[in-house]
């Protein structure tokens, strides 16, 4: 990736403070961030880019979500748009079927809440580096 290009990322997320969270952590290391807050006003985000050249690496995307909860996101994401950026799931739900389903309906890696920051941050340089290799 080119070294003046800000990673963009889609935050899909409800919760106000963790929002507030991530999105500072995020920009800190670089990334440039977008905010939903369910999977429906996602869809609708990366369906309508936001600006000429808008266009997004990654996406960090919770479970539980009003509207359209984060399974149903995702698999409109992988079967209806055929989106193939990389997911990186962060939930409250760390049942390990629970798991197993993300990663089913396209989640490419699942972190369970709480969970540190720079452990996020790792994560998701991780998987961009896969995509972009």
């Amino acid at each position: 990736m080119n070294q003046t290009h800000k990673k963009r990322i889609l935050l899909v997320d409800d919760d106000p403070s963790l929002v507030e969270l991530f999105t500072m952590v995020l920009e800190f290391e670089g990334y440039q961030v977008m905010v939903a807050g369910d999977g429906e006003e996602a869809v609708n985000i990366i369906d309508h880019p936001q600006g000429e050249g808008w266009s997004f690496d990654i996406i960090m995307v919770d479970l539980m979500l009003p509207v359209m909860d984060g399974l149903h996101f995702m698999h409109c994401l992988r079967h209806e748009m055929n989106c193939p950026l990389p997911v990186l799931v962060l939930s409250g739900m760390s049942k390990p079927a629970e798991i197993e389903r993300a990663l089913a309906e396209g989640a490419d890696a699942v972190l369970s809440k709480p969970v540190e920051p720079m452990l996020v941050i790792q994560k998701l340089d991780a998987l961009l580096d896969v995509a972009n290799a």
